[in-house]
């Protein structure tokens, strides 16, 4: 895992859309798609829950988040 990745997380964990976080991002979908699974096989963690419009976090994607804010506040 790395910084872009935490952004990537933190990014789609605010806007709930995979294609208009990767808007935001500047990246294609599918490369912020391949990021967060392999944040999820990294953690051995389901970090959302993926709907057929929007994403909602799970307990452990919330508490990721929280984390996740702060380290790249100190980045």
């Amino acid at each position: 895992m790395n910084l872009f990745y935490l952004r990537y997380f933190v990014t789609l964990a605010h806007v709930k859309h995979y294609t208009k976080a990767a808007q935001q991002l500047c990246i294609t979908q599918p490369s912020l798609s391949h990021a967060i699974a392999q944040m999820e096989k990294e953690l051995g963690k389901q970090l959302l829950v993926r709907g057929t419009h929007r994403i909602e976090l799970t307990s452990e994607g919330m508490l990721l988040r929280r984390r996740a804010e702060e380290l790249l506040d100190l980045a």
